[in-house]
């Protein structure tokens, strides 16, 4: 089973979010998704895992599978909002 992606960045200084990021989680019968992003001093972590547990779907199911693919490509379209530490702006 293929590792789940990870994404590193530094950025100068440290970070701190301004929004908080929840972890996701999809599940549909054939496939699952997971993301979560942590900020960690000067590194940004960005881990998601993507598994695909049928890959043969009856065409009956083509409006699930659409839906689940099209709430993943939502999710991974989401930004995410940081400042430094030090900033003293709200």
């Amino acid at each position: 089973m293929p590792q789940p992606r990870r994404v590193h960045d530094r950025a100068p200084g440290r970070l701190r979010r301004r929004q908080p990021a929840k972890p996701v989680s999809l599940e549909a019968g054939f496939a699952a998704y997971a993301s979560q992003i942590q900020a960690d001093g000067r590194t940004l972590v960005y881990r998601r895992e993507y598994r695909l547990l049928d890959p043969l779907l009856p065409a009956s199911r083509y409006d699930e599978a659409l839906k689940f693919f099209l709430a993943v490509a939502a999710e991974e379209q989401q930004s995410l909002l940081l400042k430094s530490a030090g900033s003293r702006r709200p």
